[in-house]
C-alpha cells in the first residue's frame, strides 16, 4: 500500500512465503489481506523489489 488508510485488517498467510504469488506448478497456498479502505494506492510489487527491465505491475486506486 503506497498510501491510503486501512481499518480493522486482518491478514491471512497459508504457505510458503518465498513461493508468492504461487503461481508456478506444485505452489499452494493463500494470501489475503481484507479490510476497509479509502485513499488507497496499491502497488503490488514495491518499485524496488520490481526486477530491472520488467513492466511494473498494475497498480489499483480505491
Amino acid at each position: 500500500m503506497r498510501k491510503g488508510d486501512g481499518r480493522d485488517v486482518t491478514v491471512r498467510v497459508q504457505g510458503r512465503l518465498h513461493e508468492l504469488p504461487y503461481n508456478l506448478p506444485g505452489e499452494v497456498g493463500t494470501f489475503r489481506i481484507a479490510a476497509p479502505v479509502s485513499g488507497v494506492l496499491l502497488a503490488y510489487v514495491p518499485p524496488g523489489l520490481q526486477p530491472k527491465g520488467q513492466a511494473p505491475g498494475p497498480r489499483w486506486r480505491r
